[in-house]
């Protein structure tokens, strides 16, 4: 077993408590970053979610401006659909997702645990309180699984980060592994 770690240099890693705490209750992401911090040619990720904050069409994050691996996706809460997945939520719950997923390494905030995975982000929600629509989220989830049909060269199958606001009167908590099975929970 390799004892090895690769510390980050992000100054709010030492708050990322589900990635290393003492207590041994995280997910030890410093020993698995010694072995891969994603691989963008292998592994998407689809965060379904708000949306992502965007300055024009750039990407307004400190830890996720100029990473060619996050890809802007559909916004599914109109008709016709279009590519402005622009958050307008009041808390930002898509662009704090996609950071959690893919902030680089780069002494700058906060350490995302798969900073090399590529990344879709899709817009299923435009309230203010992050209120998600069912149809988009079913047509943002259709657009995952379509893309894997057509891409079967790509040997690992797409990861879905639903993200669930806990403020919502109506909720969608979503789970996708590598068996692409999907559960519905709390659906009102």
């Amino acid at each position: 077993m390799n004892d090895a770690f690769f510390n980050p240099n992000d100054p709010k890693f030492n708050e990322q408590w589900y990635l290393k705490q003492t207590s041994n209750r995280d997910i030890d992401a410093e020993k698995v970053w010694t072995i891969t911090k994603g691989d963008s040619s292998k592994v998407r990720i689809y965060v379904i979610d708000t949306g992502i904050k965007l300055f024009g069409s750039s990407i307004y994050h400190e830890d996720l401006i100029d990473i060619n691996h996050i890809k802007i996706g559909t916004n599914f809460t109109v008709s016709p659909t279009n590519n402005n997945v622009q958050d307008s939520t009041s808390i930002g719950h898509g662009t704090r997702v996609t950071g959690l997923i893919s902030a680089v390494h780069n002494s700058l905030g906060i350490a995302g645990l798969s900073p090399k995975c590529e990344v879709v982000v899709h817009k299923v929600s435009r309230k203010t309180i992050g209120e998600v629509s069912l149809n988009a989220t079913i047509s943002a989830i259709n657009d995952a699984t379509m893309w894997k049909i057509s891409n079967p060269s790509r040997n690992v199958p797409p990861l879905l980060v639903l993200a669930r606001n806990e403020t919502a009167e109506s909720s969608l908590e979503f789970t996708c592994g590598r068996d692409q099975q999907l559960t519905l929970n709390n659906l009102t």
